[in-house]
């Protein structure tokens, strides 16, 4: 049997990237924030098992009510570490078409330059932006300024990554 998820589609990936990357003007990202900010936007109903910080909490009502029956996953975890490996790709692959600040990125960053997208891509992002406001919205202004560790860290609230061994 085939089945098709775009959770495993490398060009979904670049389009999901650039989508976060285009919302807020000048944002950085680290690549693990970016990973799984990309989760969220694939598996929006899984944002009801993550901690959300207070700034975060008027958000969280568009999202507990969310039909996932035909995008369910078993294991988030499992899911996050399939789909990593690919964004690894995918980051690579916007660094060297030069989407991407090769600096940042040599550092772990995610940068958008000023290299400009084609009309037709551009038109598709706004379009998925305004089909998914408030989601952009918590991931871009919530959750990718908190820090990635510590108690208080994405990786605790979400629990997609271990974070135990992290330094303190």
């Amino acid at each position: 049997m085939i089945w098709y998820h775009q959770a495993y589609d490398f060009n979904h990936c670049l389009f999901r990237t650039l989508s976060v990357l285009e919302f807020e003007e000048n944002i950085s990202i680290e690549i693990e924030k970016m990973k799984i900010l990309s989760f969220y936007l694939l598996f929006p109903a899984k944002l009801s098992d993550v901690r959300f910080p207070r700034d975060g909490v008027k958000y969280k009502k568009y999202f507990s009510d969310i039909d996932d029956r035909y995008n369910n996953v078993s294991s988030a975890k499992i899911t996050y570490a399939k789909i990593s490996a690919l964004s690894d790709i995918c980051f690579s692959a916007l660094s060297s078409f030069g989407l991407i600040e090769r600096k940042a990125f040599s550092k772990g960053v995610l940068k958008r330059t000023e290299h400009d997208l084609s009309e037709k891509l551009s038109n598709k992002i706004s379009e998925y932006h305004d089909q998914n406001q408030h989601l952009f919205e918590l991931l871009t202004k919530v959750f990718a300024n908190l820090p990635l560790s510590g108690q208080l860290g994405l990786k605790v609230r979400t629990d997609l990554i271990d974070y135990r061994y992290d330094a303190r």
